[in-house]
């Protein structure tokens, strides 16, 4: 089982960022997110509760999880 800690607020808006969340899908995002209780190992983010997801495909609409490398990839596209 993995162990994480809350995203710091600094992660958070690169989360948001990268996933293009703003005030038009906020709400969408969460409650898929479970009102934004994500956690971080340094590796991935993931919905609190979910861990055992991480790994596991999933279309990209229905996500539970991400690698922090596919956030930072999604932020270089931005750029």
């Amino acid at each position: 089982m993995r162990k994480g800690r809350p995203l710091l607020p600094q992660e958070m808006e690169l989360f948001q960022k990268a996933l293009g969340i703003g005030p038009h899908n906020f709400w969408r995002w969460s409650s898929r997110t479970r009102n934004f209780k994500l956690l971080t190992d340094g590796e991935y983010v993931w919905v609190e509760g979910s861990e055992e997801d991480i790994g596991k495909p999933k279309p990209l609409n229905e996500a539970t999880w991400w690698s922090w490398e596919f956030i930072r990839e999604k932020l270089k596209e931005l750029s």
